[in-house]
């Protein structure tokens, strides 16, 4: 009896499993009929839709757009940065006039990005000075 028990297991083991070798033939089949018809809605997306007038279709066609990128590095901030900024009637720092001989520079920008060489925490820990470089 043992010896049947054995056999069968071992050809069990041998043996394909039936069972998972149709689940991944349906899958395969389920995953390329949803990409077919993800190509198909793909390539006939909006044909109906032609254009009445082909003039409308070249007016809507952007001209070639510019982008620029301006960027400062190591934009130091001192102690008497901060004291010279500080509004004693609002409790608030304003650093644009710091930056008015090189606003033109960064104004027409699209991207403008500065490089802040300075540890900001807030008031629990105030701001004391830059370290000696």
């Amino acid at each position: 009896m043992e010896k049947q028990m054995h056999k069968k297991r071992k050809k069990k083991k041998n043996g394909l499993n039936y069972k998972r070798v149709a689940i991944a033939i349906f899958l395969t089949i389920v995953i390329i009929f949803g990409i077919s018809e993800l190509v198909y809605t793909i390539t006939h997306l909006n044909v109906d839709k032609q254009p009445e007038n082909v003039a409308e279709v070249e007016e809507k066609i952007p001209e070639d757009s510019v982008a620029s990128i301006v960027a400062i590095g190591d934009t130091l901030c001192h102690s008497q940065n901060f004291k010279d900024a500080y509004n004693s009637q609002t409790g608030t720092y304003d650093f644009s006039p710091m930056f008015k001989y090189v606003t033109k520079y960064f104004e027409d920008a699209t991207v403008a990005v500065g490089n802040l060489e300075a540890t900001l925490a807030g008031p629990s820990r105030p701001y004391t000075r830059i370290s000696n470089i």
